[in-house]
């Protein structure tokens, strides 16, 4: 299990930026705003996102 922000440094070669992160930034990337967790259905932002060893998103919650 992975944050979604390390999973896109990994993967993308991204840095996400800390703190407020423009909705400007997310589209020059190519990458969403707002994800959905693939088990419960919560929506959440982007940086609040696990992503669990099969690359599904996932909340904190679900992720434990």
């Amino acid at each position: 299990m992975t944050t979604f922000k390390d999973y896109i440094k990994q993967h993308r070669g991204i840095d996400m930026p800390e703190g407020d992160i423009s909705m400007e930034w997310f589209e020059k990337n190519h990458l969403p705003m707002i994800v959905e967790c693939t088990y419960c259905g919560m929506t959440m932002a982007a940086p609040n996102a696990m992503v669990d060893d099969d690359e599904y998103l996932c909340c904190k919650s679900c992720a434990e």
